[in-house]
């Protein structure tokens, strides 16, 4: 289920790099996750079936330094920032 933009508020600037330092100040300060939330969101290389399918689905349908909207899974909202 992706959620209404509205229901998270994260401004991002459209250079590639300041992209990425807000997204990454954003899952310091915002993220409930333990896990990604000291290295600022950073999943790692994701292959194939590592993630739950809808965030599979969002995560193909982003371009390069694209934030997807929040979607929400069993586990919570998740926004994504895709690096290569």
């Amino acid at each position: 289920k992706v959620l209404a933009p509205c229901d998270f508020n994260v401004k991002l600037p459209a250079k590639p790099k300041e992209i990425r330092k807000r997204f990454a100040e954003a899952a310091r300060t915002q993220s409930q996750d333990d896990t990604t939330r000291a290295k600022g969101g950073d999943l790692g290389e994701v292959c194939g079936g590592d993630l739950p399918a809808e965030l599979e689905e969002a995560a193909r349908a982003l371009a390069v330094n694209g934030v997807s909207q929040p979607i929400e899974t069993e586990r919570g909202a998740h926004l994504l920032l895709r690096t290569a």
